[in-house]
């Protein structure tokens, strides 16, 4: 008896549960990720904007002045690069924003992205 009552109510129950408008808890909510190596063709125009000699080579952060080593030169942030109109605008592990004209590049020891 008590059975055929549960699967009475399964049956009249179910159907308000499925269309309740609930989402698939295994279906990502995230966005999706956005491949930051992918060059098109404006990151490519600005890329070629940039001088050819700027190489990071290194990176001292962690300190209370982060340190950047560009082509040779130990800059702080708010430094100018010398030769271009180029600012330091954030030393992390391993990269360094720059800003130059409009634009905000991201130098890493590969180059810039």
């Amino acid at each position: 008896m008590k059975l055929s009552i549960l699967i009475i109510i399964l049956i009249f129950c179910l159907p308000i549960v499925v269309d309740a408008g609930y989402r698939d808890p295994f279906e990502s909510v995230l966005p999706e990720p956005v491949d930051e190596r992918r060059v098109t063709p404006a990151r490519e125009a600005a890329i070629r904007d940039l001088p050819r000699w700027i190489a990071l080579e290194g990176v001292i952060w962690g300190t209370d002045l982060p340190q950047a080593i560009i082509s040779g030169q130990v800059y702080f942030v708010g430094d100018s690069i010398k030769g271009i109109d180029a600012t330091i605008t954030e030393i992390r592990n391993n990269i360094v924003f720059i800003s130059f004209g409009d634009r905000v590049f991201r130098l890493t020891t590969q180059g810039v992205r």
